[in-house]
């Protein structure tokens, strides 16, 4: 399209209206035959001009309307394809380009921003540059979004860990009491609970190892006494022994002297 398209159109519009005045000039004042003939031929040499700068317009905004309703259906790629227009047509076509190409980078960011997000990538946020107005005003607010999101999942993480903890410490805890309680039925009276637990499991694991400590001592003390009993029946026994020794030996030495 001519880089003056919409003046020339302006101008020959003009001609033509000084063209068909001059014929009815020449009409009244009775101008010879080649006179009008030159006239019409110009005349319609500018209306042939006239119709191609009309339709180099009508095509320029026919192009400018297809991108517009690309960009309302979301799709970004198509471009105006018009590099010499000139003047404020060509202040147009580069406006419609440039409204294409902010949306574009706009939609392309904020999508890869909630996709990293999603796989919990959250250090990929919306890059500012080239984002005015409302643009970066949505922008900032998608990022601050995904700020706190990503707190949200630092906290959950934490909380996640600590329930893990807790229940390595639950478990652990119920397994060593009850392999002491299994020692302590099999007379193994060595076993003790050894992790290192907090709250209601270190009472727990106190207690245990204090059942276990009083049966050592119970059981311990009931050896020392069998042993004093095993020891007393053996004199007991020794002494009836000897009893009935001496008891035999004074009938046989009665029965003598009898």
């Amino acid at each position: 399209m001519n880089s003056r398209s919409l003046y020339s159109a302006i101008k020959l519009a003009a001609g033509m209206l000084v063209i068909s005045v001059a014929f009815l000039v020449s009409h009244v004042l009775a101008f010879p035959d080649w006179f009008f003939i030159g006239l019409g031929i110009v005349q319609m040499g500018m209306a042939y001009l006239l119709l191609r700068v009309i339709r180099n317009i009508r095509s320029m905004f026919v192009e400018i309307s297809d991108v517009c309703c690309s960009i309302s259906r979301g799709d970004f790629h198509k471009r105006v394809m018009i590099m010499d227009a000139g003047g404020e047509a060509q202040r147009m076509v580069d406006s419609v380009n440039r409204l294409a190409d902010v949306t574009d980078a706009f939609v392309r960011e904020a999508v890869l921003a909630m996709r990293a997000s999603s796989d919990g990538r959250y250090y990929r946020k919306i890059r500012m540059r080239g984002l005015c107005g409302l643009f970066r005003t949505s922008a900032e607010g998608i990022n601050e979004a995904i700020a706190v999101m990503s707190s949200i999942d630092d906290r959950t993480q934490e909380a996640v860990a600590e329930t893990k903890a807790l229940l390595k410490s639950v478990e652990d805890g119920v397994e060593e009491v009850g392999d002491v309680l299994s020692a302590l039925a099999r007379t193994d009276l060595t076993r003790r609970v050894e992790g290192h637990y907090e709250g209601s499991f270190d009472k727990l694991k106190n207690d245990t190892n204090a059942v276990a400590d009083r049966l050592a001592d119970v059981i311990g003390q009931l050896h020392d006494t069998s042993d004093a009993l095993k020891s007393a029946t053996g004199e007991i026994l020794a002494g009836a022994n000897d009893l009935s020794e001496r008891t035999t030996k004074q009938a046989a030495t009665v029965e003598e002297t009898s």
